[in-house]
């Protein structure tokens, strides 16, 4: 049951991100639903977060009618980079949760340029679309999961650790 409140949170996550998020914030790219898949890569399993993640790109790639399975892509890569970084390579936690979340938005970011240059984007412009994208983007998503960590350290440490996957 679990699965489906996560699934549901994900599809809820992706239509905010494509609808209400840019009215309230036009000039941030809040990726929401690539900041919920960071926080359940620590607890889910490859499988279901593999899942998650095509799920988030079918369902923005309907939400913004892009055919190619652009955005199906780019999760499934940051997917598959966040399970490579399975181990944690610091002690904390929310550093830990912080260090996934660059590499996924960058990891994205490099395959939006990829495929951008594989339909034929000048390369001048795509070096310094790549620069402005990526920057953004990580400072946008960086703010965001220090946000909803805030959140969650408001409401206690035993719902923080919950999140992490940690042992109070």
């Amino acid at each position: 049951m679990k699965s489906v409140y996560q699934a549901g949170a994900t599809i809820l996550l992706v239509l905010l991100q494509g609808s209400f998020l840019p009215v309230f914030l036009p000039r941030l790219p809040v990726n929401a639903a690539l900041v919920f898949l960071v926080l359940i890569s620590f607890t889910a399993g490859r499988n279901k977060l593999l899942g998650f993640a095509l799920l988030a790109g079918l369902v923005q790639d309907v939400l913004y009618g892009e055919i190619t399975g652009m955005f199906m892509l780019m999760y499934f890569v940051s997917a598959v980079a966040l399970w490579e970084l399975k181990t944690n390579l610091l002690v904390e936690r929310v550093y830990m949760c912080g260090l996934r979340l660059a590499v996924a938005t960058l990891v994205q970011d490099l395959t939006a340029t990829f495929i951008f240059y594989m339909n034929g984007m000048d390369s001048g412009q795509l070096l310094a679309t790549l620069q402005f994208n990526a920057g953004i983007n990580l400072l946008a998503n960086l703010g965001l999961l220090l946000i909803v960590l805030a959140l969650f350290r408001v409401r206690g440490k035993a719902s923080m650790a919950a999140v992490l996957g940690e042992n109070v």
